[in-house]
This record gives structure tokens, sequence and C-alpha cells, in this order.
């Protein structure tokens, strides 16, 4: 298994994969690519060498910033299950099984929480990542699908590795347009960005959520901030305990000489935590 981090978002998605492998007698061999497509290349090609019988592969880019890493997964010798990756929208059709949040459904679920509330002007902020362009689409099924598209806000914040000062300066200009525009509710991805959207804001006297609701998309660290977001959870143990399972599926079936099972791409579905950050009458 070959995953950008195992610090954030993605131990719940190994725990999920082992639990999945505990009774069969497999064992999990776990990579760490640093978010270096490089690396994931060199540690994908280490690990068919050394004779590994499938491959859970998180990229660490989409399909359309680094397709290189997704063809070399489609010509791999063993079976391959893509992790919390979208390949759906690929140009060149791959032939391959992939297990994910459906994160284009977790983001429309958050505007749906928040138009029933009462909320009219609703920004989306996120970081640089795979996960964004998804959640900038369900953002925008959700504003369409309560007539809210024109009022739409969107900024992105900054790269994942960015200096803190400038996240901090990001914000601020968030922060800006939110009073300029009469936002009342705003959307960032992620958790750690939220949290430190909170820390600015109470900085400028801005109160959450009584003038601002903030919520939070992954839901890591959500609960901890100092005012307890709300923030959509996706199934990250279920991703990866059903990745391993369908590659171990496919994995047996070589192992008795039996047909492959047909590819499939499952998208779950992420759930809202709903806490304090966006409990206020409207």
């Amino acid at each position: 298994m070959v995953v950008p981090s195992a610090k954030y978002y993605f131990p719940d998605v190994i725990r999920g994969a082992q639990a999945a492998l505990l009774d069969s007698g497999a064992r999990l061999v776990l990579g760490i690519s640093d978010y270096s497509s490089e690396l994931e290349r060199e540690q994908i090609a280490r690990l068919i060498g050394n004779g590994i019988d499938g491959l859970l592969v998180t990229p660490s880019r989409s399909m359309a910033a680094d397709p290189a890493t997704y063809l070399l997964l489609q010509e791999a010798p063993v079976p391959v299950v893509v992790v919390e990756r979208a390949i759906d929208t690929a140009r060149t059709p791959l032939r391959l099984s992939a297990v994910r949040s459906d994160h284009a459904y977790g983001a429309e679920l958050a505007v749906t929480h928040l138009v029933a509330k009462g909320h009219r002007s609703i920004a989306l902020a996120w970081r640089d990542s795979p996960t964004a362009p998804l959640v900038q689409e369900g953002y925008r099924r959700g504003l369409d699908a309560a007539g809210m598209r024109s009022a739409a806000i969107e900024l992105e914040l900054t790269a994942a590795d960015a200096a803190v000062d400038e996240l901090r300066r990001r914000l601020n200009t968030l922060l800006d347009t939110c009073l300029t525009h009469d936002v009342d509710a705003v959307i960032v991805l992620p958790d750690e960005a939220a949290i430190s959207l909170l820390d600015v804001a109470e900085d400028r006297q801005v109160r959450v959520p009584a003038d601002l609701v903030v919520m939070a998309y992954d839901d890591e660290v959500a609960s901890l901030a100092s005012v307890p977001l709300t923030a959509i959870a996706p199934p990250k143990y279920d991703v990866g305990f059903l990745a391993a399972q369908t590659c171990l599926d496919r994995v047996l079936a070589r192992a008795r000489g039996l047909p492959s099972p047909v590819s499939a791409r499952v998208g779950l579905l992420p759930a809202l935590s709903e806490r304090e950050s966006s409990r206020i009458p409207r």
C-alpha cells in the first residue's frame, strides 16, 4: 500500500485496509510517498520488484496533473486498486478499479445543511489538493439545487506546504471577502485551514457562529477547534477496508486460476458531523 502520508487523513484508511486483511493471512506492506510523484513511482516499482501480490495506491496528484503514475498502475503485473482518487474523468479510459469517498456528494451535503439552516450566502475556500476539484463540483451542485449559483464565492487558499504566514494572509483575504459580500457561512477544506480561520476571525472580532458559520471538510481534528467545527467526514476507514477487500478478491482469483472479478469504481458517501460552529437559530 502506497499513500502520501501516514499522519493526516490516511491513518484511518490504513487501519481499514489492515482490518480487511486480518483473517486472510495477507500482510500489508506500507510505503509513504510524502506527496512526491517521483518517490511514489519508485516505491511502486520497488514493491512490484519485491514480489507483492497486489497494490493499493493513493497517487499524490490527480490523474490530470500526473497521468504517468496512473498509466504505470494500469500496466502493473499485479491487481491494483486506486484509493481515494477519482479516475472516472480520465481522457484515456483506465482498466483500473478504484474505491474513494464521493467528495462531490460531501460538499453538496454541506451546502444543503447550511441552506436548511437559512443561510443564503455560502462561500467555499480550499487548499490545493486532488480532493479540491471534487469539493468544488459538489459545492456548485448544491448551490444550483438551491437556486443560489449566482451567489457563489470561491477562494483558493494556498498549497498544502505553504508557509503559515502565507496561509494567514489568504485567510484574512477570505474573511475580507466574506464581510464585503455579506457571506454568512463558509466551507473550508481541510480542517487545519478551518481552524486557522477561527483564529483569524477571533483576532478581528468576528464571532463564530454568530457572525459567520464555519464548516470544515475532512473531520480529522475539527472537533478539537476552539469552536468545535461542524464538518463533513469522509468514510476513510471504510474506503481502506473496501479497497483492500477488492484487491484481495482479485489476488485470490488469480491464485486459484479463476477469472478476475470485473473492474469496479465505488464512491462511498461522506457523513455530516454537526457541532457548535453551525448551531445558531436562523
